[in-house]
């Protein structure tokens, strides 16, 4: 039996996708995966890392506006490519995590009317997602709310799936001391993904000095594009392009500072880190804030628009978080209790399930 993944662009839809791969070899020793992605994209280095034969593919953003007819030119070569790739390899079934590149492989495997499993981790799905839904033998959602927007098809709330470190719960004091930090100084952890944020890095800048004088230190991820290099040296103020070690970064911090991604949120919540999101404001769909929102309505979570974000008022929610640390420890447990560390096995097993022909797809072939 062989099983083709697919799930790029950036790091919150691959790193699902490998965890989910990882699950297939434990449940099916023998089976034979596929990692299906864009050519010279981040999947291909990572997939190749972890030990997964690759098939390139043409592929960029899906967009609207002066670029559509480009991309959706691109998008049709994709399919076909895709196309051809899955007649030759002819897999019992596709898995896909979403972004731009899948699109092309989950299109072309619906096409075909042979079984294909989803996932999407946002409140609200993706579009290629709730494009392909009812043609998926599956698909698999973190949050409850994703269901009312897709019909006529299986859903099944298995979580997001999410990297194996997260998996076990670590030592505050003995992360802080991988990162040089403090054990004793409340910490503050700011990440805006691996190209950093660029409204997030110059709040940080604007904020660091007052916060260092009320005792916080900060591990700052400031991402590839990183636009401090002039910034001044502050006390308590560790900057680093790339945290590999997200999971201790995770369990060092006090509080966290995030966007509201699907991966970075399933990230917080097997670690139980209390976290204020500031939603991407141009995600597509808004899907950031309706994720943020829903885990606020929760009490999982506190959220705080980028548009009305000042530094000074970022200074006074660190503060406030910092003067109640019992509300901090209530939003760790809220937050854990969402966690679903059994994510990528259940996205396995029911891959598996439609690969055997015994799910609702098979049913309608």
């Amino acid at each position: 039996m062989n099983i083709v993944i697919t799930g790029g662009g950036t790091g919150g839809h691959i790193y699902p996708a490998l965890a989910v791969a990882s699950a297939l070899q434990e449940l099916h020793p023998g089976l034979r995966l596929l990692y299906a992605g864009r050519s010279g994209g981040l999947e291909e280095r990572l997939a190749v890392a972890a030990g997964l034969p690759f098939a390139g593919l043409p592929g960029r953003p899906l967009v609207s506006g002066a670029g559509a007819v480009s991309a959706a030119a691109h998008l049709a070569r994709g399919v076909l490519a895709a196309a051809r790739m899955l007649a030759r390899e002819r897999p019992a079934c596709v898995v896909g995590t979403g972004g731009f590149a899948s699109a092309a492989v989950c299109a072309a495997q619906a096409a075909r009317r042979r079984p294909l499993v989803l996932v999407d981790g946002n409140a609200l799905p993706g579009r290629t997602v709730r494009l392909l839904a009812r043609r998926a033998a599956a698909v698999c959602t973190a949050f409850e709310e994703a269901a009312t927007s897709l019909s006529g098809c299986r859903v099944v709330r298995t979580g997001y799936p999410v990297r194996a470190e997260f998996a076990a719960r670590r030592d505050r004091g003995a992360c802080r001391r991988a990162f040089g930090l403090r054990e004793d100084a409340f910490t503050l952890v700011v990440v805006g993904g691996s190209q950093g944020a660029q409204f997030l890095n110059q709040l940080v800048r604007e904020s660091a000095s007052a916060l260092a004088a009320s005792g916080v230190q900060i591990l700052h991820q400031t991402g590839s594009r990183d636009t401090l290099q002039d910034a001044p040296d502050v006390p308590g103020w560790l900057r680093i392009e790339y945290i590999e070690d997200v999971a201790g970064a995770f369990a060092a911090a006090d509080l966290v500072v995030s966007r509201a991604g699907a991966s970075t949120l399933a990230e917080l919540a097997l670690q139980g880190a209390a976290a204020i999101l500031v939603p991407y404001p141009h995600a597509q769909g808004d899907h950031q804030r309706l994720n943020a929102l829903s885990l606020a309505s929760e009490e999982r979570a506190i959220v705080a628009d980028q548009q009305n974000l000042t530094p000074q008022r970022f200074i006074n929610l660190i503060q406030d978080a910092l003067a109640r640390p019992e509300e901090l420890q209530r939003l760790r447990e809220r937050i854990h209790q969402w966690a679903t560390p059994g994510a990528a096995h259940d996205v396995a097993r029911l891959a598996l399930e439609a690969a055997a022909g015994r799910g609702p797809e098979s049913e309608r072939d």
